[in-house]
Formats: C-alpha cells, structure tokens, sequence
C-alpha cells in the first residue's frame, strides 16, 4: 500500500516538472511575456471575447425580418359533423416592418456589438495594468530581500567585530548585545517577506491564468519610467479611452433606436399573405387561393410619439454620461501623474541625496569602531538608516513603476513608455 502510494506521488512530481519545464515562464518571466500569456489566457478575458462574439452575432440577427407564419382557417363547419365544413384554408404570411426600420435595428445591434468590444479592451488594461503593478510589487520585495540579506552579513560582521572589541576590553557588553538584537530583528523580517512575495507570485499567475502555486522564472528589470508629461500633452488622447468609446457605441446605438422610433411612427408596417382554398363541397371548383394586404395607421396612435420623446433623452442621456465620463477620465490622468511625479522626486531624491550620505555615515561609523573611537550604537544606528534608506529606494521605485501603469490606464495607452 505505501509502495503503491509512493509510487502515484513519484508520477505526480514527474508530470508537475515536465509541465514546468514546458512552460516558458518557469525559467524566465519578464513583464512583456507576462502581458503575452494574460492577453491570451486571462479567464476574465477569455470570458469577454466570447461576449464580443455573441453580440456580433446578435448584430447580424437584428435587422432581419419577423419569422414567416403558416395559418390554417376552417370555415363554416357544422358543429356535429366539423369535417364537412365548406372550406379548408392554408396559407403563409410575413409581416414587413416599417420603411427604415430594418436598417435602424441593424445599425443599434452593431453599436452594441462595438460598446462590448470596447468595454472587452477596457478589461484588457486593467488587466496589463494590475500586472505592471503586481510585477514591479514582485521585483520590489526580491530587491529588499537582497538588501536585508546584505544588512544580515553586515550586522553578523558588526556583531563579530563587537565581541573582538569586548574580548580587547574596548566595548561592553551591552554593544555585543545590541549588535546580537539587531542581527536578530533582520533576520526576523524575512518570514513577511516571503509572504508578500508568495501573495504578489499568486496575483501575477492568476492574472496570467496559470494556476497560484506555479513557479515563477527569473524576473527581468523594468525599464525605467520617462519624464512625466505635461498634463495638456495628453488630455487629447483620453478620448481615445475605451471606456469613452464604449459611450460612443452607446450614442450610436440610441440614435438608431431614435431613427427606429421616428421611422415607425412615419411609416406603415405592412402584412402580407397568400392562401390556398379547399372547399369540398362546392359543385363547381373545389381549389382556389386568395391573397391579402394589410398595414398599420402610425399616424392614428400617440404611442409612437412617446416613444420618439423617450429615444431623444435616451440620446441626451447618453451625450451627458460622455461629458461625465471625459471629466473623471481627465481628473484620473492629472491624479496619476501627480502621483508618478510625487513618486519620482522621493525616487530621485533618495538615489541622488539621501543613500550616499546614508553609505557614508555608516561607512564613517563603521570605520571608528573598528578604531575604537565609535560605540555599538551609532554604528547600529548608521546601519539601520542605510537599510531604511535603501528599502526606501526600492519601494519608491516600485511606486513610480505603479505610477506610471495608472497614467498609462489613464489614457488607456499600455505602451505610451516607448513613445518617450
């Protein structure tokens, strides 16, 4: 029984590493292959691209004509004996809608069938940019690990070249201790670490519709953001959003409701039939067909009107909900940039000022206790301000690269980074 059992959890390593290696993400995930396998794989998308299908095909279907009717009439039968009645009816009738009206519902069907396809395109930033965000969250904790193992050996040198000085009788003891703490307190750091990294690898792959637990490859650098624009350099380009478009298609659609409106209260729906006629007791022709036309008076019924009033303010309604949208739209770039510029002035203030006077006070502390001019504790000090200084760096890095996927999904450009 445990051979048999060892033997099923052999095959299902086996199969687990073969699917590894045959998945390209396993030995290397860079952010554009990421974006590759997400367009292709993403469930939610996957889910969305059959929307768009199904309202193209809708499309087609929403200018043709009504079904065609078979009817079969029995006149004048006698109630005791109905199969004698004096005449058999069958004949088909098509009902014609009003003239304009076929072609109006068409062209609704293909504004709809284009506001899902923009709202599929909407769903296809989000996605780029939570996985633009996700990426650089999974690089930045890889970066902190680094430096918190660095800071381990520093604080492992520091706290061995403590008890050298306490055994000289240069320190106390109390400096040993404290180099101990810290060395401690660092090491203690990574077990969040490692669960920040474990719930960002599970975004990344339930974005790219793998499943949570699979292994991620070596990770490449992310180029670093451009300049941030003026605001009024890119305000054009939001109309280009999805979402906007998507409120175009709405227009449109509620303009050919409106053109359908108008069309069937101008014009008459026409019916239109032909019969065949059996009469089985007449003496002189038992065959015969007749044919009928028949057609609706608009002009007689307010309903259409009312109708004609509700397609207009649908038509407004839809022209405000756009001038609302570009609005939020214009708000949400402006935010997103003056966000990514907070973020790059921390960035740049940090690599530029901050971290090299960070290395050189814990270069110079560093170097008087070792002389046995300095205590423990302003070297410990001048450690952990180095490593709060370098954390700093890279989560101000991550927040720029966050930054700048929102003001990319801002104007609903994913790739606006190679323009500048």
């Amino acid at each position: 029984m445990h051979a048999h059992l060892a033997a099923l959890l052999a095959l299902r390593l086996i199969a687990s590493a073969t699917a590894d290696s045959a998945d390209p993400l396993s030995t290397r995930a860079d952010l554009p292959s990421l974006v590759a396998r997400a367009l292709e794989q993403n469930p939610d998308l996957a889910a969305d691209r059959e929307h768009v299908r199904a309202a193209d095909l809708k499309a087609k279907a929403a200018g043709g004509f009504p079904d065609l009717s078979l009817r079969y009439q029995l006149w004048n039968a006698p109630l005791e004996r109905p199969y004698e009645a004096e005449m058999h009816m069958f004949g088909l009738q098509q009902e014609f809608p009003a003239y304009g009206v076929r072609g109006a519902r068409e062209r609704a069907g293909e504004a709809e069938a284009r506001t899902v396809e923009h709202l599929e395109r909407a769903r296809e930033l989000d996605v780029v940019s939570q996985l633009h965000k996700a990426y650089s969250d999974l690089l930045r904790v890889d970066h902190e690990r680094q430096i918190r193992e660095e800071h381990v050996r520093i604080a492992g040198r520091i706290a061995e070249l403590a008890r050298a000085n306490y055994q000289s009788g240069r320190v106390s003891q109390q400096d040993v201790l404290r180099a101990g703490v810290e060395l401690s307190r660092l090491k203690a750091d990574f077990a969040s670490l490692d669960q920040a990294r474990a719930s960002a690898a599970a975004l990344v792959n339930a974005l790219v519709g793998r499943p949570m637990d699979a292994p991620l490859g070596a990770l490449s650098e992310l180029p670093a953001p451009p300049e941030p624009p003026q605001p009024s350099a890119l305000e054009d380009r939001v109309e280009a959003r999805p979402e906007i478009s998507s409120i175009d298609s709405s227009i449109a659609r509620s303009q050919a409701d409106l053109d359908a409106a108008h069309q069937s209260g101008r014009w008459p729906g026409l019916m239109v039939g032909v019969d065949y006629m059996f009469s089985p007791m007449s003496m002189a022709s038992q065959h015969g067909w007749s044919a009928m036309v028949s057609m609706t008076l608009p002009w007689l019924n307010p309903r259409h009107g009312e109708e004609v009033a509700a397609a207009e303010r649908t038509v407004s309604a839809d022209r405000r909900t756009r001038d609302a949208a570009l609005v939020t739209a214009r708000f949400q770039l402006r935010d997103a940039l003056a966000r990514y510029r907070a973020a790059r002035e921390t960035f740049t203030l940090l690599e530029r000022d901050l971290l090299p006077q960070a290395k050189q006070s814990y270069e110079a502390a560093e170097t008087a206790f070792a002389s046995n001019q300095g205590d423990a504790l302003g070297l410990l000090d001048s450690e952990r301000s180095l490593l709060q200084v370098r954390i700093d760096r890279e989560r101000a890095l991550a927040q720029m690269h966050s930054g700048w996927a929102d003001v990319e999904r801002a104007i609903g450009n994913p790739s606006i980074s190679q323009e500048h």
